[in-house]
């Protein structure tokens, strides 16, 4: 018995080395991947130009670098790391005009794919050329990874994420040089989930590979956890879902059948010939053997799958079939209300936009219970802020409404439009440019 007592805690003992050991590893696999993306607070560099020749300036105006070269890049603006070229060969220079990174061949900035800003490049690292084959270095010189690479380039959409190519095979790494998708794939694309915070960080990676019947892919979450093996024909992610940033829902086809998952799990069985999804109702348009219906975020389907069609006009999904139009609201509850009508959201819950298509189309605007706050005479009604709306009539021209239909700005514009980040409202009128206060009782 005794014997079999210190067996049993020896055993308990290796397990549990076993379990912290585990737990360890991924501790330090995880914070492998973890990267911090520089941020530009100011710029002391910028690019001079000077008889079609180009050079370096700092914040002051002093020359950093003599306008010599036939192109200058400044990959980050805050750092003094300039990339000078002149008839195809590639310098580095620092702010005392010094030759740097001489030990490595073929420097080059990594552009970004499909990134709008004038900070064009990886702002903490640079790629380098041996024998053939890419590596990774950073501004000080330290080598991430070696010269291992047939191709380094951006990842689309994703700061900080590299796609690397090793014999015809695509894999992700980061700017530590860290791995986070292996290099096994024909194919790797973002699956364009962005939220304002983290911009692009909790997108995941949909992935193909070549196979004799054509690409078949799969998904892998933000982290790199396969979710979705490669046997899909087609995968697209719900991107709206900004307030769920851990569960993924996909619209999967398979075998020419679409279905949605939920992460791992179906909620939507692979047996539709098409599948959409309405963000502004947050539902599925299922259809299947020329019949429509729709389901909810979760897979529920709450209008059957038995109608001819079925339009999503703001709030509400108009279902017809040979009896005429039944109106259902975004729970799959029938609504009494005209056929003709429809009612948009806007940014502020207390409007909508009722647009009434009986007799031409005509836009007024309710509040949340339904009560009518501007009378329906108008030819386009858009929300602008606070209780302000602008409108016109057939001639197309714009003006501004209050919530109550009175005349704030004559409707007499040819354009009229919120300058972004300011307290102006730009109109335009015979080819005349105002910009008037966004406090609009002050312009009265």
């Amino acid at each position: 018995m005794k014997k079999r007592y210190i067996v049993l805690i020896v055993v308990i003992i290796l397990i549990l080395i076993a379990v912290l050991s585990t737990i360890a590893y991924q501790t330090i696999v995880e914070k492998d991947k973890e990267y911090e993306i520089d941020e530009v607070k100011e710029y002391n560099y910028f690019v001079l130009k000077e008889n079609n020749l180009f050079g370096v300036i700092n914040k002051k105006g002093d020359i950093i670098i003599n306008p010599e070269y036939d192109e200058v890049i400044i990959p980050n603006p805050e750092k003094a790391i300039f990339l000078c070229s002149k008839s195809d060969q590639v310098k580095v220079f620092n702010e005392k005009n010094e030759q740097i990174l001489v030990e490595y061949n073929n420097i080059e900035p990594i552009r970004f794919k499909n990134i709008s800003s004038d900070l064009m490049y990886e702002k903490s690292i640079l790629k380098y050329q041996k024998d053939g084959k890419y590596g990774l270095v950073d501004f000080q010189g330290k080598e991430l990874t070696k010269a291992v690479y047939d191709e380094i380039d951006s990842l689309q959409y994703k700061e900080g994420e590299l796609l690397v190519k090793q014999n015809e095979k695509l894999g992700v790494i980061n700017i530590k040089g860290n791995e986070l998708l292996k290099i096994k794939y024909d194919e790797i694309l973002i699956d364009d989930y962005y939220t304002e915070n983290d911009n692009y960080k909790y997108s995941g990676y949909i992935v193909g590979i070549r196979t004799e019947e054509g690409y078949r892919y799969g998904y892998l979450n933000s982290k790199g956890k396969e979710i979705l093996k490669e046997e899909y024909n087609k995968i697209s992610r719900v991107t709206n879902k900004t307030d769920d940033k851990e569960n993924a829902y996909l619209i999967c086809a398979k075998n020419g059948q679409y279905g949605v998952n939920k992460n791992q799990d179906i909620i939507i069985s692979n047996e539709y010939q098409s599948i959409s999804y309405d963000e502004n109702n947050e539902v599925f348009v299922l259809e299947k053997s020329g019949k429509h219906g729709i389901a909810n975020i979760e897979g529920n389907i709450i209008i059957p799958v038995e109608y001819n069609e079925i339009d999503i006009n703001g709030i509400y999904l108009y279902a017809q079939n040979e009896q005429g139009v039944t109106v259902y609201n975004k729970s799959g509850n029938q609504v009494n209300i005209n056929a003709n009508v429809a009612i948009l959201n806007t940014e502020n819950e207390k409007y909508k936009i009722r647009i009434n298509n009986e007799n031409g189309t005509k836009y007024g605007v309710i509040n949340g219970e339904g009560k009518q706050l501007i009378e329906e005479k108008y030819n386009y009604i858009k929300y602008l802020y606070d209780d302000y709306f602008i409108a016109s009539y057939e001639n197309g021209k714009l003006g501004i409404l209050d919530n109550k239909g009175n005349t704030k700005i004559e409707l007499n514009n040819d354009s009229l439009q919120l300058i972004q980040g300011t307290d102006l409202i730009q109109t335009l009128k015979d080819n005349v440019t105002r910009n008037l206060l966004k406090n609009i009782r002050e312009n009265l």
